[in-house]
């Protein structure tokens, strides 16, 4: 935190403010209305989209719980491309094809108890 900004709330504000016309897509590692409780009344609140965790259902997998919860990578790339601002186009398509992607995922994890190779031994790539 800068100096300007000693409280968290002054620097929340600051934050919104810069973001004002920029989508920002979070994964809160909690209860998505805490953010939403902190962002309420600020301007600017409508360009955030919060996803964390969600008190329903059962899991069978780290992966799975992810997507449960909607903050796999692919949720939340799937959320950045619903929400661009002035860019529209193939977002739609792409975006499709994770949600297609992730569920497919979803059915073989179901199907063997276990996260896929492609989701476990994933690394980023230099």
């Amino acid at each position: 935190m800068t100096r300007a900004y000693r409280r968290p709330a002054d620097y929340t504000a600051a934050a919104l403010i810069h973001l004002r016309d920029k989508p920002v897509v979070l994964d809160f590692h909690g209860h998505p209305s805490a953010v939403h409780r902190l962002l309420h009344g600020r301007p600017g609140p409508d360009g955030f989209h919060v996803r964390g965790y969600v008190e329903e259902g059962t899991t069978t997998t780290p992966y799975d719980l992810l997507a449960s919860n909607g903050v796999s990578r692919h949720d939340l790339a799937i959320t950045a491309l619903r929400h661009p601002r002035g860019r529209t186009g193939a977002t739609g398509d792409l975006a499709a094809r994770y949600a297609h992607h992730r569920d497919r995922l979803r059915e073989k994890l179901r199907r063997r108890g276990v996260d896929p190779a492609e989701i476990t031994a994933w690394a980023w790539r230099s």
